[in-house]
């Protein structure tokens, strides 16, 4: 007993002198990265500016929006040598972009920060459940304990970036493979590898289905599907037996499709394909409205929202939207969100960095100014509107043409032409402030 005592009394003693020792480092670790900083600062010459944000930001490599800005800047301003950085980080929060802000603005030290965020705070609240006023509040002052997240954040952070340059690298490496060849092609390329029963089994689902013989070919895509183990091989023929319901107006076994399988595996096609009628629109809306209640997927809540809206309902798209989802108004609203943009504004200008605020393409800019309404250096900050530009480029074309997803409910993860035109608007409002 005694000896366990002591242990326990030498154990406090080295976890204080620790956390001593981490206080003290801390200091003079500041003090000496700020003339550090101070010495870059003056004698670097490219203009840095930092883009955060979550996956909407993050994803797309050279089609980013970050990327495409990037060459934009410096098209447009040949001599200012402009270097725009991706630090878009999947699934952030305003408050962790906030939290992080500071060690990024040290380690890159920009002139700029572009910021398009909030879209996760619904989601991050809800995964809140330390409060500050808890006993564990005060744990979270120690530095020991800091030290400790920071680890943690380090270790995820690396982990995140390296299955990043993967996924990369294997896109990259599939497209230069396949650059030549269509989807069917790279279908009939996969089905050379296939076993002889199933390509056995695909020659005649094409018989039967071309001599509309409904009932067996459905039987042979039940068989087809039973023997396949191919991935690649199952998304192609899943989105080509879903048309092949609709031909054969099986339209329960189609709704049973689509309840089956992940909403994410559903696709732009299937809702331009299945929703050009009233009755179908129907049928795939209530399906998409029992999965949403047993997920709370948003993103299914998009795809109601483009049935009606391909099926020239606008006016009722935007009141489903609305009713399901909100205004999207609310997440401005919320004292957090809130109070992380100001932490962010407040560092920025404390910082002479100047900030710019990006509202999410289709979505309208005055919930997120009337952040900064009442502040006094509200005249400080750059707003970008992209309402307006997506509204008027989605009514000119498409939704499919500019986002690959519905991942927000009213909007999502843009296609290559959506960044392009996100940057593009980007450009135009800042252009004016880097010309000075």
């Amino acid at each position: 007993m005694k000896s366990a005592l002591t242990i326990l009394k030498y154990t406090l003693c080295f976890l204080l002198f620790l956390e001593m020792f981490l206080w003290i480092g801390s200091f003079i670790t500041q003090g000496t990265q700020k003339m550090a900083n101070s010495r870059q600062a003056a004698s670097n010459s490219t203009y840095k500016i930092i883009c955060v944000g979550e996956s909407n930001t993050l994803v797309g490599g050279p089609d980013s929006y970050p990327s495409q800005l990037q060459a934009i800047l410096n098209e447009r301003l040949p001599g200012r040598n402009i270097q725009v950085i991706n630090q878009g980080m999947a699934g952030y929060s305003t408050a962790r972009i906030a939290q992080e802000l500071p060690q990024w603005i040290n380690t890159m030290k920009p002139d700029m920060v572009i910021a398009m965020i909030g879209i996760f705070d619904g989601e991050q609240a809800r995964r809140d459940t330390v409060k500050s006023s808890s006993p564990f509040g005060l744990l979270q002052n120690a530095k020991l304990y800091q030290l400790m997240i920071q680890l943690q954040k380090k270790i995820s952070a690396s982990l995140q970036a390296y299955v990043q340059r993967q996924q990369q690298q294997f896109h990259a490496k599939a497209k230069e493979q396949n650059a030549s060849m269509t989807e069917h092609e790279m279908f009939q390329d996969a089905m050379k590898n296939a076993s002889d029963d199933l390509r056995k089994i695909y020659m005649l689902i094409a018989l039967t289905e071309g001599n509309e013989k409904y009932e067996m070919a459905d039987q042979l895509y039940a068989k087809f599907f039973e023997i396949n183990k191919d991935p690649v091989i199952r998304g192609w023929v899943i989105k080509q037996y879903g048309r092949f319901l609709m031909k054969a107006k099986l339209y329960e076994k189609f709704v049973d499709v689509m309840e089956n399988i992940p909403a994410n595996a559903w696709s732009m096609e299937w809702v331009r394909g299945y929703c050009t009628s009233e009755e179908h629109v129907n049928k795939v809306r209530m399906v998409i409205e029992r999965k949403v209640k047993k997920t709370n997927d948003t993103e299914s809540y998009g795809y109601v929202a483009a049935c009606l809206e391909m099926n020239g309902q606008k006016d009722l798209a935007n009141a489903f939207i609305k009713e399901k989802m909100g205004t999207f108004n609310d997440t401005y609203a919320a004292p957090g969100t809130r109070k992380s943009y100001l932490e962010v504004k407040d560092l920025l200008i404390s910082k002479q960095i100047q900030p710019v605020f990006v509202q999410y393409p289709l979505r309208d800019i005055q919930p997120l100014m009337s952040i900064f309404g009442s502040q006094p250096d509200k005249d400080r900050i750059i707003f970008v509107d992209n309402g307006p530009v997506f509204k008027k480029a989605v009514a000119a074309s498409s939704y499919s043409t500019y986002f690959k997803d519905r991942a927000s409910g009213d909007t999502g993860h843009a296609m290559p032409a959506g960044n392009h035109l996100l940057a593009q608007n980007i450009a135009d409002t800042i252009v004016p402030y880097l010309s000075k």
